[in-house]
């Protein structure tokens, strides 16, 4: 290691002592993306509301997003029938991840990361296997993970119990798979039941442990249904949405809720369901139909555990020594004491 590089290291030590607890704690850097149907391109807003940039790729009708293991961000294309993957901290276009009609995949919709690490991806169009599984490395097509005849299909997500809930746009059902083998379970949330999802778009399970459901018909609102039993709990948060669609917990306590119709991003309070006051307001920054939300990690998170800490300090530390591409922080495509350097701003400001 040359004199610069071991300066930089003891430089971002020495941060790394004097600032931790402000490292563990601050989250003014994690931004929120919203797909914008309408001018299909992703939109980045700040903590606070306020329209940061916006940055685009190939795609036409974006729709949904997740982060993958390796820290980037993924978003499936209706109009393409293609999954495209973006820098995590950069925002650069990296291109298709999952090629166009890939095993047949038509209109893309949920997408999600599993335990095992692979992508997986719903296809709405008719007559096709209904969640595909992808090489969650490279993109290639692994299997057919639910088959053809299950209901229309929205968002997914997998449970803490390993399972993959599955909500039926047409059918109201919150349906669980088998997270291993992609069978049949049960009906998590019965349509029959009182309290059903009405035209559920969007789910995930919230900090409490508990399954939360957007439901764009009647009521426009997220239904909360407990857990482990899928037995409905209350109607958790309601106010200025038409057509709510994806839906996301921040790090600063609150909800996020896409309205298609209504153009805008709501906020509410994560424990309570309290209407706080309109995220992102009808165009701005090009808000239109917005559709899939996504927090960001922080980008000094290194290990994506959620904290910036010491133990992120020692991963990128050793993909620096190893000079493994992961590195590569402001990704120019080398790794350099420019990396160093940019790790420690982030580091030192606590994201």
């Amino acid at each position: 290691m040359n004199t610069k590089i071991s300066a930089r290291r003891t430089a971002l030590a020495i941060i790394l002592a004097s600032t931790f607890a402000a490292c563990a704690s601050a989250q003014t850097c994690r931004q929120v993306v919203v797909a914008s149907n309408t001018s299909d391109n992703l939109l980045a807003f700040n903590p606070d509301g306020s329209f940061d940039h916006q940055f685009s790729g190939a795609m036409a009708g974006n729709c949904y997003m997740t982060y993958g293991p390796d820290g980037h961000i993924y978003v499936s294309d209706t109009a393409t029938d293609a999954v495209y993957r973006f820098n995590g901290r950069t925002f650069a276009p990296m291109g298709a991840f999952v090629a166009p009609a890939s095993a047949g995949l038509n209109d893309p919709q949920g997408l999600c990361f599993g335990p095992d690490g692979n992508l997986y991806v719903t296809s709405a169009g008719a007559n096709t296997p209904k969640v595909l599984r992808f090489n969650g490395a490279t993109g290639a097509f692994i299997s057919y993970f639910v088959a053809v005849g299950a209901p229309m299909p929205g968002g997914i997500t997998f449970g803490p119990d390993g399972n993959l809930y599955y909500v039926c746009n047409t059918c109201q059902d919150v349906i669980r798979y088998d997270g291993q083998t992609g069978a049949f379970i049960d009906l998590f949330v019965k349509s029959q039941q009182t309290d059903s999802p009405k035209r559920p778009r969007g789910l995930c399970f919230g900090p409490d442990g508990h399954l939360y459901v957007t439901c764009a018909s009647i009521d426009d609102c997220v239904r909360r249904y407990d857990g482990q039993t899928g037995t409905f709990i209350d109607f958790f948060a309601i106010g200025g949405l038409n057509d709510p669609l994806d839906l996301a917990f921040t790090p600063w306590g609150t909800l996020l809720v896409s309205g298609s119709l209504t153009d805008n991003v709501q906020e509410f309070d994560a424990v309570t369901g309290s209407l706080i006051g309109t995220f992102a307001s009808p165009g701005e920054g090009g808000t239109g139909a917005p559709s899939g939300l996504l927090v960001l990690r922080a980008p000094a998170d290194f290990n994506a555990d959620g904290f910036v800490n010491a133990d992120d300090y020692d991963a990128f530390a050793e993909a620096f020594d190893a000079a493994d591409l992961a590195a590569d922080f402001n990704a120019d495509g080398f790794v350099n004491g420019d990396d160093y350097d940019a790790f420690a701003e982030h580091f030192e400001a606590g994201c």
